[in-house]
């Protein structure tokens, strides 16, 4: 396998989103508002219209039992390269403590800073499975569980992992979908001939990772 830069060009992901995720997003947005609205009924078929099939064969080539990417989305892609720090062994990654997170989701919005695509945060998820358990599933494995809500997962990613001495702290963790997460794993940038994201300013939308959601039962 080549041994320099130039065996793969820099890539902002490692796989680039569907307009199928965009799509999701947009409903799931919808069946909120539904639901804010008062109207159960068409905010429930909304949250199971968002489960979709092409959304579930893109995740399941990310991370599921056919995935793709041991294949072609992450080990053929994987170089060796000669300059990077020496590794930890047996280094885990650390969670940031909640005030970090606080100020990363400040500063990166609810968008994956590797492909882009919206982002919902775990605490949505479970509120909206808890009130609508008849339209939205997560159960167990990868089928059992939404593809909606596991496509737009949102991560909080080591760009520079623990175990090539990443820390914790605010400058070294970005927001992520599951998918750039999860197949990003424990491999440093250079090894799969990505860019560093921060190289890139955060894309500042007016999504807000659904979390109006929680906001109006705290109101409530």
């Amino acid at each position: 396998m080549d041994n320099d830069a130039d065996y793969f060009a820099p890539r902002r992901f490692l796989r680039e989103p569907i307009p199928e995720l965009f799509k999701c997003a947009w409903m799931l947005d919808q069946a909120v508002g539904a639901h804010l609205d008062g109207d159960r009924k068409t905010a429930g078929n909304l949250f199971r219209a968002a489960d979709l099939a092409t959304v579930r064969d893109y995740v399941e080539s990310l991370w599921g039992k056919a995935s793709l990417w041991p294949e072609q989305v992450h080990y053929k892609r994987l170089r060796t390269v000669s300059n990077l720090p020496a590794k930890i062994p047996n280094a885990k990654d650390r969670m940031p403590n909640a005030k970090t997170k606080a100020a990363i989701v400040e500063r990166d919005g609810y968008v994956c800073r590797f492909c882009g695509i919206p982002v919902i945060p775990a605490s949505v998820r479970k509120a909206v499975v808890r009130d609508y358990p008849d339209f939205v599933s997560w159960g167990t494995t990868n089928a059992s569980q939404h593809a909606g809500f596991q496509a737009l997962w949102l991560q909080f990613d080591h760009v520079i992992p623990a175990s090539f001495g990443g820390s914790s702290e605010i400058d070294n963790v970005v927001i992520t979908c599951a998918g750039c997460n999860y197949c990003k794993w424990h491999y440093h940038l250079k090894e799969l001939g990505l860019e560093d994201p921060r190289k890139y300013s955060p894309i500042k939308t007016s999504w807000d990772g659904l979390t109006r959601y929680q906001e109006s039962k705290a109101v409530n």
